[in-house]
């Protein structure tokens, strides 16, 4: 069984206990499965999901730094209410 077979699996063992209406033990306990191994893969497929790594060309924009020389400005005369 390949990796993506393996994660697949387990997905679908997650999806089919969450939809059933049981406990995860006794979701567990129907199927033969051990609820160790059951949030065993529950744990790894999460820490997967969040290790997905962002496209570089999000990371690498580059912010342009503009000046503002403020004695260069119009000077504006309060007004009064």
């Amino acid at each position: 069984m390949t990796k993506a077979q393996k994660d697949k699996y387990w997905m679908d063992c997650i999806q089919q206990c969450r939809v059933s209406g049981l406990s995860d033990h006794a979701w567990c306990h129907q199927n033969g499965i051990s609820t160790s191994s059951f949030y065993y893969n529950i744990k790894r497929l999460r820490m997967k999901a969040s290790d997905v790594p962002v496209p570089v060309s999000k990371v690498a924009v580059k912010q342009e730094v503009v000046p503002i020389h403020y004695n260069e400005l119009p000077e504006t005369k309060a007004v009064n209410p």
